[in-house]
């Protein structure tokens, strides 16, 4: 019995601890999505000859780099909506909505019409024999940007299971797509053009998800149109750990040979779990603390909690690697990646730093504290540099973003104690 009673009192407490509640949900979505996700990568790796998959993964690492743009907007639109529901201003969320939904449908083509022209040079940059395999990945950012103007509002108004189903569900039709396109003679342009699929398949739920908003009012309340002053800088923190944690991959595919960046490919997608198993502790405590500081509440409580988890997840993966390197390689690639095995664990414990530097950028952008973009953004250069002298061999490039993730949190910490 008095078992029975501490799990129901321990039951109770977490079902009134929002924070632990929507991040271990938001966690679940988050790791279902990445098997998903980590699904489609091995699949490609194992179908794929290991220079057609280190086409693949330099490319859809490319595409990481250029959603940090959706990042943005669907941390900008976020916030606002956040906002806006702590006031209850719901006519005025509609109006958010449907202004970002449409710019951003316009920027989308744009954008892609540019990133088109710039393809040749980006195929001669990784040693493309054709910039067809740009092209493809470059059509994702049509559908992109819009889906991320619906996430923004799902995640502001904290609808974490419509928002998760549809992350979830982006990377299980891009592992079922790819995985028929490529077995019916497509090669790397098959499992490319499965990621444009999957976000035009999942674009409908997404609008479908907001249908219940009220209708737009006669004129906005003033407060949604003022989200772009958010952007600038959130672009640029976002930019730079996003940089910092996929460009490694592109200079290995400028600067190794074609078996080693296959190999440093397979270590890329083994080590960044530890990075993006936390990742939905973040997307739960964004609007959170968002509306805490609004309110003029206690965020810094939900800080030290998403934080624990953060370490928790990471943690258990890195010392997962550390343990059993070898076996996990083999079960997951067999051995087609010797050479990535001895790498795994450093590069892991890479990995979650950034996890923890990204969810203390994360909550300092909540607040409106942007500032920390600026260091973050010289530290991405430095790291730049660090790789155009050091990128011989696959240790130096570990190594090198050992080094950075390490200064990343170094360089975030004091603006974090700063805050009361």
């Amino acid at each position: 019995m008095r078992h029975y009673s501490m799990l129901t009192a321990a039951f109770t407490r977490l079902k009134k601890d929002e924070m632990t509640r929507h991040g271990i949900l938001m966690v679940a979505f988050v790791a279902l999505g990445g098997i998903f996700n980590y699904g489609y990568q091995l699949a490609m790796g194992i179908i794929l000859m290991p220079e057609q998959y280190g086409i693949l993964v330099s490319l859809t690492s490319l595409l990481v780099i250029l959603q940090v743009f959706s990042q943005t907007i669907t941390m900008a639109v976020s916030r606002k909506t956040s906002t806006l529901k702590q006031k209850d201003q719901w006519t005025g969320i509609a109006y958010l909505w449907h202004r970002w939904l449409r710019q951003n449908l316009i920027i989308s083509v744009v954008c892609f019409v540019l990133l088109a022209l710039a393809s040749p040079i980006v195929s001669r940059l990784l040693d493309l024999e054709n910039i067809w395999y740009v092209l493809i990945i470059f059509t994702s950012i049509i559908f992109l940007l819009p889906i991320s103007v619906n996430w923004g509002v799902m995640q502001g108004l904290q609808r974490f299971t419509p928002f998760g189903l549809s992350q979830s569900a982006t990377y299980l039709l891009r592992l079922v797509v790819g995985v028929l396109f490529v077995y019916a003679g497509w090669g790397t342009y098959g499992g490319l053009a499965a990621v444009p699929v999957s976000f035009a398949l999942v674009l409908p739920y997404t609008l479908a998800s907001l249908k219940g908003l009220p209708k737009i009012g006669t004129k906005p309340t003033g407060t949604e149109t003022r989200a772009g002053s958010f952007a600038g800088l959130t672009m640029l923190a976002l930019l730079a750990i996003t940089v910092m944690t996929n460009v490694d991959v592109i200079f290995a595919r400028h600067y190794l040979s074609a078996v080693e960046t296959g190999n440093y490919s397979a270590l890329s997608i083994l080590g960044r779990i530890s990075f993006y198993a936390p990742y939905g502790v973040g997307i739960a405590m964004f609007p959170k603390t968002t509306e805490l500081y609004e309110q003029g509440g206690n965020h810094r409580q939900l800080l030290w909690k998403a934080l624990l988890l953060t370490g928790l997840i990471a943690g258990s993966v890195v010392l997962a690697y550390a343990i059993f390197p070898g076996a996990i390689m083999r079960v997951l690639f067999g051995d087609k990646y010797p050479l990535a095995t001895p790498f795994l664990m450093e590069y892991a414990g890479a990995m979650a730093l950034y996890a923890i530097a990204l969810l203390s950028t994360s909550y300092l952008l909540s607040l409106k504290k942007t500032g920390v973009a600026y260091p973050l953004f010289v530290l991405m250069g430095i790291q730049i540099i660090l790789i155009s002298i050091f990128h011989t061999q696959m240790s130096q490039l570990v190594h090198v973003m050992l080094i950075s993730a390490f200064m990343a949190n170094i360089v975030t910490l004091p603006f974090v104690a700063r805050l009361r």
